[in-house]
């Protein structure tokens, strides 16, 4: 059995607002753009190469990594296409209204996928998008999306069936509860909710417990007009992906630890190569003495 299409939704949604790297998903060191530039020529081109150090010291991540994360797998937007269970051209058979099936836009230069996103339904998209971009939700219409398909390891019996928007979403069964066995899901609300801050740093174990009911029930406190912590149900879980989609990104304490390493480290070898320079001044000037020395004798 695949993992859920509500776990899909929620893991994408948590990363709205984090930064894009070419093949790469995890913190950005420079080590990382310098290794990636080796192994991908044609993209880092010396100007991209620069543009990337900006993400040193965050998160970041491209558009089949974003998928990828939540799969526990590596692979590619052609990888996603070849592999899926069903799969068609937009412009012979519409997207089916179903969420969390992906959309794929087809290079003509590199002959096959060179893109995938995450439907999330009503005619809007998670992506990882570029560099310019970063981890954005977008709408479908305008932005060149030519095939889709059913990821294979996504299970779609229960996933939500996207309406219009002008029509209400059908009802879903799926519902999470304190005391539940561990899962995916569970981790995914997690994960979710730390980020929009109601999370009390949840250590996302896929365990319903004390604190999560605990972070569930202030979610909904504020957002679902409820308290009960217990149970987390579709309207509440659609909630908290429209809060996640309008929040600004949150900076994990990792993210905020390396950041001020990178800062330290680039301060001490300013530092450093200003003392060197000054250094060699003073050799300069002693120099010029002797020599002024030397010549008077």
């Amino acid at each position: 059995m695949g993992k859920s299409v509500s776990g899909l939704l929620a893991h994408t949604a948590s990363k709205i607002g984090k930064r894009y790297q070419y093949a790469y998903t995890g913190i950005v060191t420079l080590a990382v753009i310098k290794a990636k530039a080796i192994q991908y020529p044609e993209t880092y081109t010396a100007k991209y190469t620069e543009d990337s150090k900006k993400n040193i010291g965050y998160w970041a991540t491209d558009c089949s990594g974003l998928v990828d994360e939540y799969l526990g797998i590596d692979t590619s937007a052609e990888g996603y296409y070849q592999t899926a269970t069903k799969k068609g051209k937009i412009s012979e058979v519409p997207i089916p209204e179903v969420k969390g099936i992906l959309l794929f836009i087809y290079s003509t230069r590199l002959k096959k996928m060179g893109h995938v996103g995450v439907y999330i339904g009503n005619g809007e998209v998670d992506e990882a998008r570029s560099l310019a971009f970063g981890v954005v939700r977008t709408k479908v219409k305008g932005r060149g999306w030519t095939h889709w398909g059913y990821c294979n390891l996504i299970d779609y019996a229960t996933a939500p069936v996207s309406q219009p928007a002008s029509a209400n979403p059908q009802e879903v069964s799926e519902v999470l509860t304190k005391g539940q066995p561990i899962n995916e899901d569970v981790k995914a609300l997690q994960r979710g909710l730390n980020s929009t801050g109601y999370g009390y740093n949840l250590d996302p174990d896929g365990d319903y417990g004390d604190l999560t009911e605990k972070a569930a029930a202030n979610f909904k406190y504020r957002h679902s007009n409820s308290v009960d912590g217990k149970v987390f149900n579709h309207d509440d879980m659609s909630a908290l992906l429209n809060v996640l989609a309008q929040r600004p990104p949150v900076v994990t304490t990792v993210e905020k630890i390396v950041e001020k390493i990178v800062t330290v480290r680039d301060e001490t070898l300013q530092a450093l190569v200003e003392s060197q320079k000054k250094e060699l001044a003073a050799v300069a000037i002693s120099m010029d003495t002797l020599n002024a020395i030397s010549g008077k004798y």
